[in-house]
């Protein structure tokens, strides 16, 4: 079963290196504040510690990644 969880978090964490560096609700890339190869070293640096990758260190990377995002877009807003 852990086995199968660590197979599941290393798929989640190669497609978050293509998906992550782009916003899909607009569909552009990531605005210019967001540099998209710090999210592709950020992923890759996960994914070489796949052993010990779990659900919880997922979604905690996934938590740091929407927050930096939401504090771009108000970025954004504000530029605007």
């Amino acid at each position: 079963m852990k086995k199968i969880i660590n197979i599941l978090s290393i798929i989640a964490l190669i497609l978050s290196v293509i998906i992550v560096p782009y916003d899909f609700t607009q569909g552009k890339e990531v605005p210019e504040g967001i540099n998209p190869e710090a999210f592709k070293i950020y992923a890759l640096i996960s994914l070489s510690k796949f052993k010990y990758i779990n659900f919880t260190r997922l979604f905690i990377q996934t938590s740091i990644l929407i927050f930096i995002k939401e504090i771009t877009d108000k970025e954004q807003l504000e530029k605007a």
